[in-house]
């Protein structure tokens, strides 16, 4: 492992030929952006919805139709005003005796609110209102109708019937007969206008206003006449008929600005109570050629709209904007479906260039954040042209493609770096161990902190084949490079699953630590140690018989297992260095692996160690030992092979052990005897054979007053 592979992986996502693939999955991405950006053309509520709320965000910020000065809406604000005046005064006024009783009024409150107006000099008086069935002062109405039948506009209504069937028709709430033309249809009526607001959904906002019936309308009226919107009347009434809108679609118009609109508000009241009239309008020229619009403004009259500014609109100030709007040729146009197509396609090449030219991760992030925001813009600016030059380019398609799209390529180029450095892990950990390729791949930066050598307890086990060096003088090299190897795979699999690091193989000889890089705590990182040596142990029979069968030898081990503080560090030259333990404890690991020919065991646990998995494993004392560069002794320790795992009494250990104590307190007649009834139970045991000689030797040559007990290991 080089030195510079930790930069390495901190450069920025690799451009490997695979991710030249990103072109196309780019492409794929957009198309399908495109493709559902495209679904608002074809009536998918919820993808027309967010286009309209995107457009929503730019009319709130954008230019805003500035008001004619000639509109005024006088507001219905009570449907009843007798709190107002005195009996006395409502005797006096014939017109708020009426309006003091509840509604509805009698239609002759409209009659003298009209006369009145047009007197003042309003160009066109329109009434809000659907008068649709007969009442009290129908004929004062209609005579003043018929009288100023050339500057009044009232309103019919078209309400939708759901059927039984499921199914919905179009149904018209005309004024009474006794109010209107004998005309073939009420709606040919030219003093009548609908008044029925069109959302562009059921329940959503109102932004668009058709000024002609459309198919709809046609089926009630006939295939060879249409029904004008009650600002069409009175457009036509006013004497603009040019500036109604030809065609019969709906006309995105630009709004006011809420609340109020900007345009003269008037209380009926003052219209009708006759010296506020006089006071405030008689002989001002207030109404001179205004257009007048009369219609509900009290909540209990529940005529109010959603509007595209997060507030609820009068219906007759959605009238008033959109008379508003088309007296001063204030529509925003929409951009075609190819027009759509193109700016989403447009989107997805962004996002395309995005992937090739920004391989990083924020850095593409802000450049996309950058063109959403020029876009935006752009969108804005478009929408505040003055004249037929306005209009909305879609928004929302676009920003989805963009932004689909870098996320798509994002999480791709994640997929490729995640796909790199698997491939780059497994080909590390087939020379170093797994824990050092993980902290090198997904923890770069701490890696390299560690690499110039920190102080850790770690457990370090060293694992050796038995009488190797002749094995390789005798055997085929070929069969022997292949057992070994499948001696490795075995032992090193041990390692790994117990979360162990794997530091080196030495020769026949594997060392390996847990603790260096990723710890459990010591308890934990000891007992995964002692666990590995044991699977160590088992597994070996199994592959000493399947050589067996091949003619192979087999092999035996040694394993020794310590506990202690080391240096971890990257130890090498500028050409190759590994991370590596080095210390005290590595050096007593290694040597207790050495004392197993000792003491004829295949395993030894240091005191250190010992002390940690007492509670855990069936520990049995085997000596106490001054390694060879060492002044201290060492308790050793191993595991029965009997045991296992598992922490187990046994009455042989149990006379071992007491074997041991006496032996080290120089009673070595009742240590012999000790060692030989821990014999009868478990004959041919190395290690008892091994005391029994001691004691036979020292009971022949009596030791003097500074023996204690402790083995010399004069060798490495």
């Amino acid at each position: 492992m080089t030195a510079n592979i930790p930069r390495a992986l901190r450069s920025p996502l690799p451009r490997s030929p695979q991710t030249r693939r990103l072109s196309v999955l780019g492409l794929v991405c957009a198309g399908f952006a495109l493709l559902f950006g495209s679904l608002q053309h074809w009536g998918l509520e919820g993808v027309t919805e967010m286009e309209f709320f995107a457009e929503d965000l730019i009319l709130r910020q954008g230019r805003l139709a500035p008001v004619d000065s000639r509109l005024v809406f006088v507001a219905i604000d009570q449907p009843s005003y007798v709190s107002f005046f005195s009996e006395e005064e409502m005797r006096k006024d014939p017109a708020l005796r009426m309006a003091s009783k509840n509604w509805p009024w009698s239609r002759e409150v409209w009659s003298i609110a009209i006369e009145r107006l047009v007197a003042a000099g309003a160009r066109v008086v329109a009434l809000d209102l659907v008068f649709a069935a007969e009442g009290p002062g129908d004929d004062a109405l209609r005579a003043t109708v018929e009288r100023h039948a050339d500057r009044v506009v009232l309103g019919a209504d078209i309400v939708v019937s759901e059927q039984d069937s499921g199914s919905s028709t179009n149904v018209l709430i005309p004024p009474s007969s006794v109010l209107r033309t004998q005309a073939r249809h009420p709606l040919l009526d030219p003093r009548l206008g609908v008044i029925t607001q069109e959302p562009d959904m059921p329940g959503s906002v109102i932004r668009r206003a058709r000024f002609r019936s459309g198919d709809e309308l046609r089926a009630l009226i006939g295939p060879d006449a249409h029904a004008e919107s009650l600002a069409a009347r009175m457009l036509r009434q006013g004497g603009l008929a040019e500036r109604i809108p030809a065609g019969e679609e709906l006309m995105r118009f630009r709004f006011l600005s809420p609340p109020g609109n900007g345009v003269s508000r008037v209380p009926l009241l003052q219209i009708l109570h006759t010296p506020s009239w006089e006071a405030a309008f008689g002989r001002t020229g207030f109404f001179k050629d205004k257009w007048v619009i009369i219609g509900p403004a009290a909540p209990i009259f529940h005529d109010e709209h959603r509007s595209p500014f997060g507030e609820n609109m009068l219906g007759p100030e959605v009238h008033l904007n959109i008379l508003n709007a088309a007296s001063g040729g204030e529509f925003i146009r929409s951009t075609s479906v190819l027009g759509s197509w193109l700016l989403t396609l447009g989107a997805g090449l962004v996002a395309w260039t995005l992937s090739w030219r920004a391989p990083k991760l924020m850095q593409r992030f802000a450049l996309a954040a950058l063109c959403l925001a020029a876009y935006g813009l752009a969108a804005w600016m478009l929408y505040s042209v003055h004249g037929a030059g306005s209009r909305f380019i879609p928004i929302f398609a676009p920003a989805f493609t963009l932004g689909s799209a870098t996320m798509f390529t994002l999480v791709w180029d994640f997929s490729l770096a995640r796909r790199e450095k698997a491939r780059l892990r497994r080909t590390l950990e087939r020379y170093v161990g797994k824990d050092v390729v993980r902290e090198l791949i997904d923890n770069p930066d701490s890696y390299l902190n560690s690499l110039v050598g920190v102080r850790k307890p770690v457990a370090i086990l060293f694992s050796d084949v038995r009488g190797f060096t002749s094995m390789t003088e005798e055997a085929n090299a070929r069969l022997l490079v292949k057992q070994l190897n499948e001696y490795f795979q075995e032992m090193v699999d041990k390692v790994v699953v117990n979360r162990g690091r794997l530091d080196k193989f030495i020769g026949d000889a594997v060392m390996a630590d847990w603790g260096s890089f990723v710890s459990g705590g010591t308890s934990i990182d000891c007992e995964r140690a002692v666990v590995s040596a044991l699977q160590m142990r088992a597994a070996l029979p199994a592959l000493n018989a399947r050589w067996s069968s091949e003619g192979l030898k087999p092999l035996a081990i040694g394993i020794g297992v310590n506990l202690g503080e080391v240096i971890v560090g990257n130890l090498g030259s500028d050409e190759n260095m590994n991370v590596t333990v080095i210390g005290d404890a590595v050096n007593t690991a290694s040597r207790l692996e050495s004392l197993t020919k000792q003491y004829q065991v295949d395993l030894l646990l240091g005191e250190s160690i010992a002390e940690q998995v007492r509670d855990r494993f069936t520990l049995r004392s085997v000596d106490c030992v001054k390694v060879a560069g060492k002044s201290r002794p060492v308790e050793v320790f191993t595991i029965p092979p009997e045991a296992g795992d598992a922490k187990v009494r046994f009455d042989w250990l149990d006379a071992h052990e007491r074997g041991v104590r006496l032996y080290r307190e120089r009673r070595f007649v009742e240590a012999m005897a000790a060692f030989r009834e821990a014999l009868s139970m478990r004959p041919d045991d190395a290690l008892l054979q091994l005391y029994i000689d001691r004691c036979a030797h020292l009971l022949a040559h009596p030791p003097d007053a500074s023996w204690s007990g402790v083995f010399e290991m004069t060798k490495k």
